[in-house]
């Protein structure tokens, strides 16, 4: 399930956050436990994905995926909380539940051995509490892409926000029934109000694609837009170039 977040993941540099980064929910994280003489590499250390905090690792092991999850359910079972297993080939994918936070492991087999996917999350409903508490009452939690312009009726299928040595990135997913030039026609004035300045527009012969590059200050937005079906879907994603 979190394959696709390792590309995304490493494409993400820096953007104002609309919600502080002292607010991101970031826990203190509990450990998450490896086999004896694994690899462990980070995705991402620190990232929010529509609102939820989570950890990313890369796991390399000379041990067969078996092994890999039968090390995971003797760790976990006198552990506490609920294990869950599933399959979605080459994949197998074993979850636990603790207390506010989520763990899951995701291996497949590889010539060397296995090579594993660790992603530890925030539950959304402690998210919302940690927010109530912040603010001292009912805070629930901002809908994902809220503060991003987006034509009426568009439903946003990813917001992920990174935070790396004090920098943070976003990316965000769209999409709605309007055509290509409704959205950018939108984007391009909406994206003015908000001090960006349009300085490449790259159509596709076809016209089923398009490419935008916005620039404020140090920072880039490239907005790309693509025809699929009945749906344009827009991918955002702002970067400081510097």
């Amino acid at each position: 399930m979190k394959r696709w977040l390792i590309m995304l993941v490493s494409g993400l540099l820096s953007m104002p956050s609309a919600w502080p980064a002292s607010e991101a929910g970031a826990p203190a994280w509990p450990p998450f436990p490896t086999p004896s003489g694994a690899s462990v590499s980070w995705v991402a250390e620190n990232i929010r994905y529509n609102q939820v905090p989570m950890q990313i690792r890369m796991m390399h092991t000379g041990e067969s995926p078996a092994r890999v999850l039968a090390f995971y359910r003797e760790r976990w079972k006198d552990a506490g909380g609920k294990l869950g297993e599933t399959q979605l080939s080459p994949w197998r994918i074993l979850s636990r539940s603790s207390g506010a936070f989520l763990f899951t492991v995701e291996t497949r087999a590889v010539p060397e051995g296995s090579e594993s996917v660790l992603t530890i999350s925030r539950l959304p409903e402690m998210v919302a509490q940690a927010r109530e508490a912040l603010h001292g009452g009912r805070a629930p939690l901002p809908k994902t892409g809220h503060d991003f312009p987006m034509m009426a009726g568009s439903k946003v299928q990813m917001d992920m926000e990174s935070f790396d040595e004090g920098k943070q990135g976003r990316m965000i997913m769209h999409r709605n029934s309007f055509p290509i030039e409704d959205n950018a026609l939108y984007l391009r004035e909406q994206l003015l109000l908000y001090g960006w300045a349009r300085h490449k527009d790259n159509r596709s012969p076809d016209g089923r694609s398009r490419t935008m590059v916005f620039s404020r200050g140090h920072q880039e937005l490239v907005v790309t837009l693509s025809r699929n079906g009945s749906q344009t879907e827009i991918l955002s994603s702002q970067t400081d170039v510097e």
